[in-house]
């Protein structure tokens, strides 16, 4: 059985998902697994918002699972009285110099591109239409298998796994050669 703190992410997928029957009969389950294969355990000091000391934090990563912990700058366990884990805003009783969150952040976006990468594979290549008119010879080809790599690729895209701009460090061989 899906775990219950994972239910507002695996509904976001679900979503994200078409309405064809391959994609309705996913259980949660299935979906829970997609999205655990994406997700990272995140030790993260949030962002006030606001002048310190603040009651409002901010996270810089989106999809939390709900259940995660809290604590401030002198390891004292905080409990959030206004969560949006999806988001990663939370509000807390008492304002803190310093608040820490221990949890599993997950990327439905990377889960929804497997789940439509693998999907596509399972649809059988398109038929071939052919026909002319006036002159005119037309041929087209067009299946779901199509329209599925489409919206994987759209959701690579906006993926932090996968759409995020990197960088890389280019070393240069000639200049240290004498």
């Amino acid at each position: 059985m899906a775990r219950i703190t994972l239910a507002k992410v695996i509904s976001l997928v679900r979503d994200l998902l078409p309405d064809a029957s391959a994609f309705t009969e996913l259980t949660d389950d299935q979906l829970q697994s997609y999205l655990d294969f994406y997700r990272l355990y995140e030790m993260n000091r949030l962002n006030p918002l606001g002048d310190l000391p603040t009651a409002m934090w901010q996270s810089k990563w989106r999809y939390w699972e709900d259940g995660l912990s809290f604590t401030n700058d002198q390891a004292e366990v905080l409990t959030a009285v206004e969560a949006d884990p999806l988001n990663g805003y939370w509000s807390f009783t008492e304002p803190q110099t310093a608040v820490y969150a221990n949890g599993f952040v997950h990327d439905p976006y990377a889960a929804a591109a497997e789940i439509l990468t693998v999907q596509a594979a399972k649809v059988p290549a398109g038929q071939i239409r052919k026909w002319s008119a006036d002159g005119t010879s037309i041929e087209y080809e067009q299946s779901s298998k199509d329209v599925y790599l489409e919206l994987a690729a759209e959701y690579k895209s906006r993926s932090p796994r996968f759409g995020q701009v990197k960088s890389v460090e280019m070393v240069r061989g000639d200049q240290n050669a004498f």
